[in-house]
């Protein structure tokens, strides 16, 4: 370790020693993300292959065909693109690739923004501390997903707008059709704009429209940000309040307000934007977390070390060798939730109502059954009367008979099933740990 320049390598070498500060929180981190794996696999895991699939078959929809209560409903798939990425690397490796992807890009994401913190003079011992509450305040925020791939785009963006480079409208363009959270995006390139003056990157909000479903954006974007139906049924559509679950988040904003008067204006704007998205809603406490990564290790350095020398190179060698090796091994492991065998056969042909976790996995696995699942994660499709109805079969409240109206199978978690065969007119057929199968015995 030297806190001098290093000497130039020579030529034709290549010189990996000073990423050592970055390869080594990356390796650490994911080695963390493999043995979380299996827990962030979701349901929208399975709906991103799904709805791929459904692209790539049957061309962009515009109307619903998976699922029977939004059969017909308008479907603005904004994220058709991601999708189709995801439902490619399934179809090139299986299952387990696409979620490589996934994983890949969350690190990728990880490793520009410790790379905007490392350039901005960070110390190895910043940049480790960092990635730790990073990662602690939303873990969820990593799921396999879509989202996972907005999150390189993310990182990239302020990477790209650290070099104030103009290619960081096309990468807006791209995130247009792969995530939503593109609005995110066009707020740190307007910031941008504002404190570098850089007139060309006010251009960003027309980026958010290069997309295939141009004109059904508007309406599409004001449904999700300003009143979703369903953001008070679903937890990570909350506001975010102090608890056990948040306290990292607040922890961190904590210590980026005790560190404000060293941030420079663009870095003040982004933390104040992405940290104002965390408090509407839990699920935007990721753009944080990755801002406060790019920008505070820096301002929390004392004494900037820069690595060199042969040991470095070599540690630096594992440390990417670690972290590559970790997303091919992930491309290798068993990712299939721990449901029962025999599930996707024991719900026959069909009508089925499912549950959110299951619908998209049952639908994954069983493709004939398109158009044949009461419905799935895709709660925008739904109309309030519809999770109305959602609702008071989730909590058997009075009407909740209604819900399972036209359905001979149900597939839920063991409580709701045990409920449903005390009701009467059910019996199970198939039960474990997470999920169970009741079938209409009564007509």
């Amino acid at each position: 370790m030297d806190a001098a320049a290093p000497a130039l390598p020579a030529r034709g070498r290549l010189d990996v020693a000073p990423l050592l500060a970055v390869a080594a929180p990356l390796a650490l981190l994911a080695v963390a993300l493999v043995a979380l794996l299996p827990a962030l696999v979701v349901q929208d895991s399975w709906l991103a292959l799904v709805a791929g699939r459904e692209v790539a078959e049957h061309g962009l929809p515009h109307v619903d065909h998976l699922t029977a209560l939004t059969a017909g409903h308008r479907w603005v798939d904004q994220q058709w693109l991601g999708q189709l990425v995801l439902y490619g690397a399934a179809r090139a490796g299986g299952v387990g690739l696409a979620f490589a992807v996934c994983l890949a890009c969350a690190l990728a994401a990880f490793a520009l923004c410790l790379h905007v913190a490392h350039r901005r003079g960070a110390s190895p011992a910043a940049l480790l501390v960092f990635t730790v509450p990073a990662l602690a305040a939303a873990p969820w925020g990593l799921q396999l997903r879509t989202q996972s791939l907005a999150l390189l785009l993310f990182a990239a963006t302020l990477w790209l707008l650290e070099r104030d480079s103009p290619f960081v409208l096309p990468v807006l363009a791209v995130w247009a059709n792969v995530h939503g959270s593109v609005v995110v995006g066009v707020a740190l390139v307007l910031a941008r704009a504002l404190v570098a003056r850089r007139p060309l990157l006010a251009l960003a909000p027309l980026t958010v429209f290069v997309s295939p479903y141009a004109l059904s954006l508007p309406g599409y974007y004001r449904l999700m940000l300003l009143d979703p139906p369903f953001g008070h049924a679903v937890k990570e559509w909350h506001r975010t309040s102090p608890s056990g679950l948040t306290a990292v988040f607040f922890a961190l904003a904590i210590v980026a307000v005790l560190l404000a008067r060293r941030l420079d204006r663009f870095a003040l704007l982004v933390l104040a934007i992405t940290f104002a998205l965390g408090v509407d809603a839990i699920r935007g406490i990721v753009w944080f977390a990755l801002a406060a990564l790019a920008f505070l290790p820096a301002v929390a350095t004392r004494r900037t070390v820069r690595f060199s020398g042969a040991a470095a190179t070599a540690f630096a060698w594992v440390a990417l060798g670690t972290a590559s090796g970790a997303v091919g091994w992930a491309a290798t492991r068993d990712v299939e939730p721990s449901f029962p065998s025999g599930l996707a056969s024991a719900v026959g042909a069909g009508p089925v109502l499912a549950n959110e976790a299951t619908a998209d996995w049952l639908l994954w696995h069983r493709p004939e059954l398109r158009g044949r699942v009461g419905y799935d994660v895709r709660f925008e499709l739904d109309t309030p009367a519809q999770i109305g109805r959602l609702l008071a079969w989730r909590r058997f409240s009075p009407g909740w008979e209604r819900a399972a109206r036209g359905y001979r199978v149900v597939v839920d978690d063991p409580a709701h099933v045990r409920r449903l065969v005390a009701a009467g007119g059910w019996r199970r057929a198939l039960s474990s740990q997470t999920v169970a199968v009741a079938e209409r015995v009564t007509p």
